[in-house]
């Protein structure tokens, strides 16, 4: 029997589906490590696998803060679209970049003091464990912050070349 409640069918379909993968072999952390996937610029529904280099980000964070993710990439969505749409005025998506990168240096030396005065000092565990989650929310913001400053950079360059192309 299906029920008219939509919760009931969302919690009926996942444990449908929870035994269909415990049936079939598999589990949630075999297919949560399948190899990222990026769509083609193309547009023509070819997928290619993302090549990344150097260590993987992982913070447990960055799948607590999904919607903070989110808003990430639509900043770098945003700053891609803003070289396409708007190239004249992308000098705003610079001083963007220097603005996080102040912010990024401030971070940083912000937490590497903490971490030295946290040494110096008898920590009870709470407080070592407040360290700890500070840390890792420092770093999730420092990567995520350098991911924009990367592609701005990229972007202009890619804008730097188009300019003495089109000269």
């Amino acid at each position: 029997m299906k029920p008219n409640n939509p919760m009931e069918q969302l919690k009926q379909w996942k444990a449908a589906s929870d035994k269909n993968l415990v049936s079939s072999g598999e589990n949630r952390h075999q297919l949560q490590k399948a190899p990222p996937v990026a769509k083609s610029a193309t547009g023509n529904g070819e997928q290619k696998a993302e090549k990344r280099k150097g260590k993987l980000f992982f913070n447990p964070l960055a799948l607590k803060y999904s919607q903070i993710s989110r808003q990430f990439q639509l900043i770098q969505d945003s700053n891609k679209r803003c070289l396409e749409v708007y190239p004249g005025d992308f000098h705003h998506k610079i001083k963007f970049r220097d603005e996080i990168v102040d912010l990024m240096n401030k971070l940083a030396g912000g937490g590497n003091l903490l971490n030295a005065l946290a040494k110096d000092g008898n920590l009870s565990r709470e407080d070592t464990a407040k360290l700890k989650y500070f840390n890792q929310a420092n770093k999730y913001l420092l990567y995520k912050f350098s991911e924009v400053v990367e592609q701005i950079g990229a972007l202009n360059s890619e804008r730097s070349e188009q300019q003495k192309g089109s000269k």
